[in-house]
């Protein structure tokens, strides 16, 4: 008996089949455990969006009574919620009867969703596991009169380049669940306005001015161009863009330091910061907003390697090329860069080398234009073909493309804040009217910023009936998926390279020195984070709540300013900045902000 205590021959089979089995369960087991991870945060998101619809039922809905009951409109709510949003054998999970309660005092509400079931185990059940059980409670309150006060929202939406893709779509999720949050089963809120605005380096609001003369139509506002159209059957019309308001090239404050006093105030002659437009009360401005195009010269038809412009070397084939349509926009560059409407030809008492270069009927003639600024300089060239339209791709398949030149890198027409919108109008707008644009030229945060803030706050540019006797809360949405940036303008030309200050944008290209007297990158980044972050502190000085969302911004230097700089936008650096980096972030940011907007939290 000793000895065969002892005797350790042909022990190895049995360990190696232990060991194996339980190399095999703990491998299973990490499969096992992911299946619950997965049901387990989809059975939380699915409560939590069935709390928010029952209770905001529950709140509007005076036929579900005072407290759900089985049948009611907020029961059914709550139902169908927590089913689109937990499909049925999710994961192979069996659930148990959905338990809902909820009750309304007056105008207190409060509503608790409960879930639970088992997720069916499938390596596990070699150790004897054979199912996992799975939980969830949400509970959606709030103590408010939501018809005390409407609320009026707008909608920033970044439509760079960089949102081709998976990222477009998950912000088309995004904001449908935002809205299915508002509207809950209703196509139409009363006490609701939203409005919508998609950038990128510039932002298309010249049709949100209506269409009258006067101190608050687009007459009085947007400059008259020669040979603009705003006719839909001439390929060439011009759809709505606007170039950013005269600016100074120096505004105080620090942009490594977002906290300093001079963020609070608004530089004199800074147009582009405030709220202020042409012809608003009390100011001075005589100017008008200039629209946006991007004429042929920028292209290669008329633009070389070294972003110099190109002029045939015969006069007499130049000036009859510039009396046909087609070249209208390089006549309008040429006479707003060399012309001096108030001297006499051949004059220059400026003393910057221009001088008139209009003939007696209007025409240009080339022989009159100085070449004595290098900066605005031209070369001739013995070819000179004929202007390109050029269009650009859209993420969109059931669309066709809209506006060639002038209207390159244009983005969608901004859709006005309005008690009078539909669900289905916006969820329509955000699906067909929301596209990264390609290709992509930048992003330049602060021009929408601005007028973001003009559209919602300026009610009497930009009107909407407030169906209330009570004042509007405003609030502005802002998401962003990348750091400031202008690249080239997409084109390629013989030279086999581009120049990234040929990208046209709001401001210009940045060899005009708009915002800064230098072309240095990082300098006119500096400028811009400084100008955004004094137009969001406008913002706030007038009351408006302000949320912001960075998008799948990289962790690197830039976009860490990036991040700090949204979150000095917000309105509260905790609670309205979110940093998201996926599409189920992207979501659960635009419920939450959706929640907030209609008083009703979620508080477990």
């Amino acid at each position: 008996m000793k000895r065969l205590y002892s005797d350790e021959k042909g022990m190895i089979t049995p360990l190696m089949a232990m060991g194996f089995v339980t190399s095999i369960a703990a491998l299973g087991g990490g499969v096992d455990m992911t299946r619950y991870y997965l049901a387990q945060s989809q059975l939380q998101v699915a409560v939590d969006a069935a709390a928010l619809a029952g209770g905001r039922t529950l709140r509007l809905d005076v036929t579900s009574g005072d407290t759900i009951t089985e049948g009611s409109a907020a029961y059914r709510a709550t139902e169908e919620y927590f089913a689109a949003n937990f499909p049925a054998e999710y994961l192979g999970t069996q659930l148990n009867p959905l338990q809902i309660s909820g009750k309304r005092d007056g105008s207190d509400v409060e509503i608790s969703v409960r879930a639970n079931g088992k997720v069916p185990s499938t390596f596990a059940r070699i150790i004897g596991v054979d199912e996992i059980a799975i939980s969830a409670i949400s509970v959606a309150e709030t103590s408010e009169n939501l018809d005390a006060q409407p609320a009026e929202v707008m909608l920033v939406l970044d439509n760079t380049g960089s949102m081709e893709g998976s990222r477009i779509v998950n912000l088309k999720s995004a904001v449908g669940e935002f809205l299915e949050v508002v509207y809950g089963d209703d196509e139409v809120q009363d006490d609701i306005a939203i409005g919508m605005l998609p950038y990128n380096t510039m932002v298309n609001v010249g049709y949100a001015f209506e269409d009258k003369a006067g101190q608050y139509g687009r007459d009085a506002n947007i400059q008259k161009l020669v040979g603009y159209t705003e006719g839909a059957s001439d390929g060439w019309r011009w759809k709505g863009c606007v170039r950013a308001d005269p600016t100074i090239q120096t505004v105080k404050g620090d942009p490594n330091n977002l906290y300093g006093s001079d963020i609070d105030t608004v530089d004199a002659g800074a147009w582009d910061i405030g709220l202020d437009l042409p012809g608003t009360p009390g100011t001075k401005r005589t100017d008008k907003i200039m629209p946006f195009y991007y004429p042929p010269i920028q292209v290669d038809s008329f633009q070389d390697v070294n972003n110099t412009f190109k002029l045939h070397t015969d006069n007499a084939v130049a000036n009859e090329r510039l009396r046909r349509p087609e070249y209208r926009f390089l006549k309008d560059y040429l006479v707003q860069h060399y012309h001096d409407s108030d001297e006499k030809f051949g004059e220059d008492k400026n003393g910057d080398g221009f001088s008139g270069i209009l003939d007696g009927t209007g025409n240009i003639d080339v022989a009159k234009i100085s070449y004595k600024n290098k900066d605005k300089g031209l070369v001739r060239y013995s070819s000179w073909p004929n202007p390109k339209n050029y269009d650009f791709r859209r993420s969109v398949s059931n669309r066709s493309l809209q506006g060639p030149a002038p209207n390159y890198q244009c983005p969608s027409p901004a859709k006005p804040i309005s008690y009078s919108w539909k669900r289905s109008e916006l969820t329509d707008y955000v699906q067909n009217e929301n596209y990264a644009l390609k290709p992509g030229t930048g992003t330049f945060h602060t021009v929408a910023m601005t007028w973001g803030l003009r559209l919602l706050e300026l009610d009497d540019f930009f009107p909407r009936n407030n169906p209330t006797d009570f004042p509007a809360k405003r609030y502005i949405v802002f998401m962003t998926d990348g750091n400031f940036d202008s690249q080239d303008d997409g084109r390629t030309d013989q030279y086999g390279k581009t120049q990234r200050d040929t990208a046209l944008t709001a401001y210009g290209t940045w060899r005009e020195r708009e915002l800064v007297n230098s072309e240095s990158e990082s300098r006119v980044v500096d400028a811009l984070i400084l100008r955004f972050a004094k137009t969001c502190q406008v913002a706030k000085q007038q009351g408006i709540e302000i949320y912001t969302i960075a998008f799948e911004i990289p962790n690197s230097g830039d976009g860490r300013k990036t991040r700090e700089m949204f979150r000095r936008c917000a309105s509260n650096p905790d609670t309205h900045f979110f940093d998201t980096s996926n599409g189920n972030d992207l979501k659960a940011a635009y419920r939450s902000i959706a929640s907030d907007l209609t008083e009703l939290h979620l508080s477990r």
